[in-house]
């Protein structure tokens, strides 16, 4: 479905679906969201008709049930999957958890929302902004990219979408073991040590306090745990577990 405008594609998919059975891998893609948001109450900000602004609607199965980080890696995967069918020449990564980078740059944001019910969780609609063909962008956005400021050519979005969904049903068939070896293959600062900060958590889960850069440190990406934390290792040889929003990139 395509709407020429909406408050949120999240929100209007959680809508719809509340009043009627949608079948899944049902899609809304719109031009323009006037309150689109990412993780943590972020706002997605995107120039009108240049990007890829879609939700899909997931009926998760016992295994994403069971383990619901895996519909991240899902979507991230497909995503990074589907970029290199249009745009073969461009090498793009997920920057953990579900953030799209080409470079040190972000390409795209996923915002992932499940619908509760007494059995767990009854759907899932996976939100995304991916900027496709807008070169220029505010200054308040630290480091965003664009398909066509990589590559001086514009792409159908459309085209973006439908690959996108054929590979997440593609994906969706791999067990856990496999999707968490590609899912890890395609991490930015995969390989190596890079600095990372930590970051202190308010006593509002939903805050996070302002970042201090003392006590950065360079460590190197060990695993990702079933529930999407990420396991570090430091140069000391000292391994921690953070979960989202407890550690910070630091890109130079």
């Amino acid at each position: 479905m395509f709407i020429n405008e909406t408050h949120s594609t999240n929100d209007l998919l959680k809508k719809m679906s509340a009043t009627e059975r949608l079948e899944e891998y049902y899609a809304i893609r719109t031009d323009y969201q006037s309150a689109g948001k990412g993780q943590q109450g972020a706002k997605w900000e995107s120039e009108k008709g240049k990007n890829l602004l879609v939700s899909i609607l997931l009926y998760p199965n016992e295994l994403e049930k069971k383990h619901p980080f895996r519909l991240t890696q899902l979507f991230t995967v497909a995503t990074i999957q589907a970029l290199q069918v249009v745009e073969p020449e461009q090498t793009c990564s997920i920057k953990w958890p579900n953030d799209i980078y080409c470079g040190d740059k972000k390409l795209a944001g996923i915002l992932i929302e499940n619908v509760l019910s007494e059995d767990g969780i009854e759907k899932s609609v996976l939100g995304m902004g991916l900027n496709v063909n807008q070169i220029v962008f505010s200054e308040t956005l630290p480091n965003p990219i664009s398909l066509q400021l990589l590559t001086q050519k514009t792409y159908d979005i459309d085209n973006i979408l439908d690959n996108i969904v054929a590979e997440l049903k593609k994906i969706r068939q791999m067990d856990d073991a496999e999707l968490k070896s590609i899912y890890l293959s395609h991490l930015y600062r995969r390989d190596g040590f890079y600095p990372y900060v930590e970051i202190p958590v308010t006593a509002d889960p939903m805050t996070i306090a302002k970042t201090n850069m003392e006590g950065a440190f360079n460590a190197k990406i060990v695993d990702i745990k079933p529930d999407g934390e990420i396991e570090l290792e430091k140069e000391n040889n000292e391994r921690k577990i953070y979960h989202f929003k407890q550690i910070k990139y630091i890109i130079l």
